[in-house]
Formats: C-alpha cells, structure tokens, sequence
C-alpha cells in the first residue's frame, strides 16, 4: 500500500499493532593466514501473510584484502516492522583495519513492510574466517528487529563479533532457525 524508504545507520520505526522482538546472533571471528567463511541464512516465516524472505550473502574474499558483501534481503508481508539497527565498531590495536564502506539500508514497504538491507562490508586484514549462528524467532503480525552490531578487531588476529537481535513477536506463528555453519 504505502511505500516508505527508511534510515542509513539508525532507526526504522513503524507502529500498528503489537510488537516485541525477534533474535538473530551472529558471530563473526576472523583469524589469521587463513580464510574460511561460512555464512547460510534463510529465514521463512509463514502466517496470516507473513513472509520473510531473508538473506543473499554474498562473501568475496581477496587475501591480505578481505570484501564482504552482505546483501540481505527481507521480504515482509503483512503489518508493521521495526527496524532498529546498531553498529559498534571497537578497534583494539594498530595494524588491523577494519572498514566497514557501505550500509545502505533500503527499506521499501509494500503493503505495510518490505525490507531491503544492503551490507557492504569491506575488511582489510590477512585472515578471515566466519561463523554465523542465526536464531531466528518469528510471531506474525508485527516485526521488530533490532540489529546491534559490534565489531572488534585485535591485532594480527581479528575478532570480529556481530550480535544481532531480531525479535517479533505477536499471534501464533513460531520458527526458530539455527543454522550453524
């Protein structure tokens, strides 16, 4: 019905009936020489026309040069989504540089919610391995999804560690997903 595009790096709000939140934890540990990536996320939720369609992640990575794309896509058919999302980068030490280039966050809401959320990541260090765990849980109705990311770099061997937390919460449906790599 009505299209909005919401927010780069802060807070996506919109209210209509009962909301409380949905977990997603990442956690992302980069060490060195090495580069193994892990990273499969898809979230279905199906009730009275909730559909959440999440997560193309596409990861390249160039050695001593690490690109992370991270293109997720959510889909949301039905009432109202609340989107807050914080990103806290720690960087501890000098030779890591971790840069975050790109958070384009597109929300376009089609019959009340449909989000789009393009991460570029962009990290330059000499070891990459990820792992994602992602606990979705999902109740109809109304979508709230807070995402704070903190990122934490320590010297030759970079940690990096996202934790998002996702949590709808309102009528009958209710799907966890955990998908460890």
């Amino acid at each position: 019905m009505t299209t909005v595009i919401f927010i780069i790096i802060t807070t996506i709000t919109i209210i209509n009936m009962t909301t409380v939140i949905f977990i997603i934890i990442i956690t992302i540990t980069i060490i060195n020489m090495t580069t193994v990536i892990f990273i499969i996320i898809t979230v279905t939720t199906i009730n009275m026309t909730t559909v959440i369609f999440i997560i193309i992640i596409t990861v390249t990575i160039i050695n001593m040069t690490t690109v992370i794309t991270i293109i997720i896509t959510i889909t949301i058919i039905n009432m109202t989504t609340v989107i807050t999302i914080i990103i806290t980068i720690t960087i501890i030490n000098m030779t890591t540089v971790i840069t975050i280039i790109i958070i384009i966050i597109t929300v376009t809401i089609i019959n009340m919610t449909t989000v789009i959320f393009i991460i570029t990541v962009t990290t330059i260090n000499m070891t990459t391995v990820i792992t994602i765990i992602i606990t979705a849980t999902i109740i109809n109705m109304t979508t709230v999804i807070f995402i704070i990311i903190t990122v934490t770099t320590i010297n030759m061997t970079t940690v990096i560690t996202i934790i998002i937390t996702v949590t709808t919460i309102n009528m009958t449906t209710v799907i966890f997903i955990i998908i460890t790599p």
